[in-house]
């Protein structure tokens, strides 16, 4: 996703308030990385 790159002047935090969805995608894909590195 290069949403984060054509938006330079904003922080992470300020991307990430403009799109909560691309967060809770974030932190789901973030926690089935970890799930999946504890059955491994």
């Amino acid at each position: 996703m290069n949403l984060v790159f054509q938006q330079p002047l904003l922080g992470i935090r300020e991307w990430y308030t403009l799109h909560p969805a691309v967060e809770y995608r974030c932190l789901v894909e973030h926690s089935q990385l970890q799930v999946s590195r504890q059955y491994l």
